[in-house]
């Protein structure tokens, strides 16, 4: 196998496995990065972030850009991290809690967050 054979399978080799590790460790249940989104309800779902800096609601549009606002209205874990660790940087030594809830096709609601517990020190929720 010449180098250009080997580069080629090198990449098809990485672009099989970045879906893969995806699918078999992936563990926010509405991420749909790699999914068929037209036969997907994720894009269904709809979710409610609140913020709260030292007992005061956090408005989250003075602070992130839409785009952000609107990956974590879909219910995207790793953005929500992303922007519970901004708002700690923004308030330090504030406490910040999260009231994180969201809305499924069927119409269940599954909270996805402790709403009394400081995110700052551990950065997780």
């Amino acid at each position: 196998m010449d180098r250009r054979s080997l580069f080629i399978a090198v990449i098809l080799v990485g672009q099989l496995l970045l879906p893969l590790r995806y699918y078999a460790f992936g563990d926010d249940p509405y991420d749909e990065r790699f999914s068929w989104r037209m036969f997907s309800p994720i894009r269904m779902v709809k979710c409610g972030a609140r913020f709260e800096a030292a007992g005061k609601p956090v408005d989250l549009n003075e602070t992130f850009h839409s785009a952000w606002i609107t990956l974590v209205g879909r219910g995207r874990l790793d953005v929500t991290e992303a922007v519970g660790a901004r708002i700690c940087l923004i308030n330090p030594g504030d406490p910040v809690t999260l009231l994180y809830v969201c809305e499924g096709v069927d119409g269940e609601r599954t909270t996805l967050s402790k709403p009394d517990h400081d995110i700052c020190p551990d950065g997780r929720w």
